[in-house]
């Protein structure tokens, strides 16, 4: 697993991580394709096909976990809040 840290402070920083296992590759594939229906099955769909292309491995897939994040508040006053998850 590699972490990339973005230069800007305000961008949340993430781990990332190559899904290879078939299980949750389909499963991935399988909620999409629920989600977004026709646009991932059609012929004429945006993402025609990338279902499938997942599954078979044809495209990478990541898991993007964020390990910090911030929030920002501005007007009268000014705040700042900072969000970690392990």
């Amino acid at each position: 697993m590699s972490t990339h840290t973005a230069g800007d402070s305000t961008a949340p920083q993430t781990s990332l991580g190559l899904i290879l296992d078939q299980a949750i590759r389909e499963a991935v594939a399988t909620a999409f394709e629920q989600a977004c229906g026709w646009q991932l099955t059609r012929e004429d769909g945006t993402w025609y096909q990338l279902g499938d292309a997942v599954r078979t491995g044809d495209v990478q897939l990541y898991r993007v976990q964020p390990d910090k994040g911030f929030a920002f508040a501005t007007g009268s006053e000014s705040s700042q809040t900072r969000y970690q998850w392990r």
